[in-house]
């Protein structure tokens, strides 16, 4: 459901996709079996979470670039071409109890849009 809103977009078929938070790769294997032409991007802190999607939950390497480090970082930095789509599931936790990760602020959200392909609108009211 991460990605849903994919199909409302103008190019229904991805090319580009960022995954920030890797997790155990779930969304990339299901990205990869929808779009067999889609290039992922993913950024993930935990390199036990990587090491995990890699090697044991069937990621296509050849088709997913996968980074090791935080993903605020990654988005300040990065000055590649834009992503068609971009998936947020940045979240940590203690005991058992997730959080997010970064918060979901305006400041925040500027930041992912600026990376997107097709840039968001506001919908104005009538």
């Amino acid at each position: 459901m991460l990605w849903l809103g994919i199909f409302f977009q103008p190019q229904p078929e991805p090319r580009r996709a960022l995954l920030l938070g890797l997790g155990a790769g779930t969304a990339v294997t299901q990205l990869q079996a929808l779009f067999p032409k889609i290039a992922i991007t993913a950024v993930e802190m935990d390199p036990i979470h990587i090491q995990l999607a890699t090697r044991h939950f069937g990621i296509d390497s050849s088709r997913a670039n996968i980074h090791q480090g935080d993903a605020r970082e990654f988005m300040s930095e990065y000055q590649g071409l834009p992503f068609d789509f971009i998936i947020d599931d940045l979240f940590a936790g203690t005991a058992g109890t997730p959080s997010r990760a970064v918060s979901c602020s305006s400041e925040w959200l500027s930041v992912r849009s600026h990376h997107l392909r097709y840039q968001v609108r506001e919908l104005k009211s009538r």
